[in-house]
């Protein structure tokens, strides 16, 4: 039951029932490859831009989601 596609992108969007995201938590905390999985497919949501005189770069926030369920919160604060 290895996370993939779709599958993987509702996962990182939060888009399952509540019951469906605890098992896949389950899964992702035991599986290596899944773990990375997530890694990989959040790492493009992070954008960077070069700013004030020195140029130094900075997070560029992309907007938020209009709901964030609350299992992402959660996970987020873990």
């Amino acid at each position: 039951m290895h996370l993939s596609g779709t599958n993987l992108q509702q996962y990182v969007d939060c888009d399952h029932e509540p019951h469906v995201l605890r098992a896949l938590d389950a899964h992702v905390s035991n599986c290596l490859h899944c773990a990375d999985a997530i890694v990989t497919a959040q790492a493009g949501t992070v954008r960077w831009e070069r700013s004030g005189l020195l140029g130094r770069l900075v997070r560029s926030d992309a907007p938020a989601p209009a709901a964030a369920p609350q299992a992402a919160a959660e996970r987020l604060a873990a």
